[in-house]
């Protein structure tokens, strides 16, 4: 019998949570992700700051820029999990980033963190 953690599965045979939580992501691309995402946040903070009051009500731009920081909130929070995951470590290790300062660096050392080699249980190794 063929063990299932090795056999390439299709969607069809994952549950939700298989599709959702049980992935990893490699070092550069998740870098790459994360550093998209807050360069976007940076330049809609400055349009902010440029629009403020002279163009559109002050009210729409913060609902509207607040919609878009939560809508991006989210991936970005599944990327760090899925990292975790390719270090071999369970998504529990993100709590650390409310730990000010001193938890937040620990976090950022463990996601640059190599991958772990082989499969684990997050699923085969991205780099083979």
């Amino acid at each position: 019998m063929e063990n299932s953690l090795y056999r390439k599965r299709s969607f069809r045979d994952m549950t939700w949570y298989e599709m959702l939580l049980k992935r990893r992501q490699t070092r550069t691309k998740f870098w790459r992700q994360y550093l998209i995402f807050w360069g976007g946040s940076i330049w809609v903070s400055l349009v902010w700051m440029y629009l403020d009051g002279s163009v559109i009500d002050s009210r729409f731009l913060i609902l509207f820029l607040s919609f878009v920081l939560y809508v991006s909130f989210w991936p970005l929070n599944f990327r760090i999990l899925y990292r975790l995951h390719d270090t071999g470590r369970s998504a529990l290790w993100a709590l650390l980033g409310f730990i000010p300062i001193v938890g937040t660096l620990k976090l950022i050392y463990l996601l640059s963190g190599d991958s772990q080699k082989g499969s684990n249980k997050w699923g085969r190794d991205l780099n083979d």
